[in-house]
């Protein structure tokens, strides 16, 4: 009896080792990140149990989300402490700053497999993290960088 499995085509990409190691890094880079900022932020369990890469986008979204809210938070407490000649250009640089953020964002999407998706959703939340860590220190000289910006 034949083999019903031993000629068909194989599914599964052809990786070298340095692209694999990169993927499984970023996969064990990811899960860690997840469970930190995540627990400094009081989300949901750390990532380090996401096995997919559907659970570690997840996990990354649920994070990014976590930023963006203090992103924000830091935005409105930066007008506050601002002249009113900045509010303009405050506001135009954070245009522009979403633009990057995304355009860039779209590149690591644009990667061959699964891991694009992966690479995508870390650049949104690694984004996120500096913009939220850069605007809770302007123009605040009592200012301490926070653990989870360091």
């Amino acid at each position: 009896m034949k083999n019903s499995t031993a000629s068909a085509p194989s599914t599964t990409p052809a990786f070298t080792h340095g692209r694999w190691a990169r993927e499984v890094s970023l996969l064990w880079v990811l899960a860690a990140a997840c469970g930190t900022v995540q627990a400094a932020a009081g989300g949901p369990p750390a990532c380090q149990d996401a096995q997919t890469t559907q659970a570690i986008v997840e996990c990354s979204a649920v994070e990014t989300k976590a930023w963006d809210q203090r992103l924000n938070k830091a935005y409105d407490a930066l007008k506050k402490r601002i002249d009113p000649g900045q509010t303009t250009p405050l506001l135009d640089a954070q245009r522009l700053w979403i633009r990057y953020r995304d355009a860039n964002c779209k590149f690591y999407a644009m990667s061959e497999g699964t891991i694009g998706r992966v690479e995508a959703a870390d650049c949104m939340r690694r984004t996120t993290r500096q913009r939220a860590c850069e605007l809770e220190v302007t123009h605040d000289a009592q200012a301490e960088v926070a653990a989870d910006c360091q």
